[in-house]
């Protein structure tokens, strides 16, 4: 399973052109991943795609595959509030967005494991 998710996450990266780390350049909405499968892996620390685009109500499932709890939670703020809540390993969280905005993202577990949702009308 680690290593498909492995496959997975450098495919969805070397789309978007960027990787997790906090030194990388900014997530923005012209770098964002087209979110065609709705899926965001959390592995290896990191919300693979980091930046990812959605037309408002899609359904995202976020799906745990580290071997360590994460959250999936809105920074302070947001258009759209929600907390996954502690998704252990294997763990899936699904969540809606309804509102269209820039959505930014982070584990209450891990401060520098960020993302952003950038979501807009059809």
């Amino acid at each position: 399973m680690r290593s498909l998710a492995l496959v997975l996450g450098v495919a969805l990266l070397a789309g978007c052109g960027q990787t997790s780390s906090s030194t990388d350049k900014p997530c923005t909405e012209a770098g964002a991943t087209s979110s065609n499968g709705n899926q965001v892996l959390l592995d290896y620390y990191a919300f693979i795609p980091r930046c990812f685009a959605v037309v408002t109500n899609t359904t995202v499932t976020f799906l745990n595959l580290d071997d360590t709890p994460h959250t999936v939670t809105t920074d302070p703020g947001q258009v759209d509030t929600f907390d996954s809540g502690e998704l252990v390993p294997g763990g899936v969280f699904t969540h809606t967005f309804t509102t269209a905005g820039d959505i930014g993202l982070h584990c209450t577990l891990f401060p520098g494991m960020t993302a952003t949702a950038y979501v807009r009308a059809p």
